[in-house]
């Protein structure tokens, strides 16, 4: 297989989402964590667990915002980031601008959640349509090599 030397661009953008994801959004989580005293591997703290830890309500709130943060963008990436790294090997350059505004937007995104404004982060959709429209061009140029 010949890869591509641009397709370093799509191993930066993966590395920089990447440690968006372990390093960024974690961050807050660790810190709520700590403020409140909401131990792993809780995700979502019960009614009684709230209780006995006595958190106020704007506590319970901040941490289920920083730990949703976290978890909405694993629950992305794990779909995101294969077919990311796939369609790179094809469409490097494409990939990548697809990997970046993907990467801007859930920043953009996870700070706006923390703070209670979640349409902030909405434009990372159009790198994923921007990624899955690419797919297609690749399949589709694929399948017609095949005839």
């Amino acid at each position: 297989m010949n890869i591509k030397k641009e397709y370093s661009y799509v191993l930066i953008v993966g590395l920089l989402l990447y440690l968006t994801q372990q390093l960024f959004m974690l961050i807050p989580v660790m810190k709520s964590r700590n403020d409140t005293n909401i131990k792993a591997p809780v995700l979502y703290p019960r009614d009684s667990e709230i209780k006995e830890l006595k958190l106020t309500d704007t506590q319970v709130l901040n941490y289920y915002r920083a730990q949703r943060v976290h978890q909405n963008n694993v629950e992305v990436m794990s779909v995101f980031m294969p077919i990311f790294l796939i369609a790179g090997f094809f469409k490097p350059n494409k990939v990548a601008l697809a990997g970046i505004i993907v990467l801007v937007f859930r920043i953009i995104g996870g700070i706006g959640y923390l703070y209670g404004n979640r349409m902030y982060g909405v434009g990372w959709h159009l790198g994923e349509l921007y990624l899955l429209y690419l797919v297609g061009i690749i399949s589709y140029d694929m399948l017609k090599k095949i005839e």
